[in-house]
């Protein structure tokens, strides 16, 4: 989904292109206090923006993210 949307720059990062409403199909929304309701993003998309973009933080934390999506998947 996401790689025809990739720009990569001389500086070898990645900007996703991807705007609220593209991403928006991708999440749902999460009672975070009683008084506060916040959208995050699903597993499998947050995993595969994290993979885009490469960098030293995004890559540690891929093997939690896909860890939590197999358990969750269970």
């Amino acid at each position: 989904i996401l790689s025809s949307r990739v720009t990569r720059y001389p500086s070898f990062f990645f900007i996703i292109l991807l705007g609220y409403e593209e991403l928006l199909p991708h999440s749902s929304e999460m009672l975070i206090r009683s008084d506060f309701r916040a959208r995050v993003l699903n597993l499998e998309t947050l995993i595969e923006i994290k993979e885009q973009l490469g960098g030293e933080k995004d890559r540690a934390m891929l093997p939690v993210l896909r860890r939590t999506l197999e358990e969750k998947s269970r």
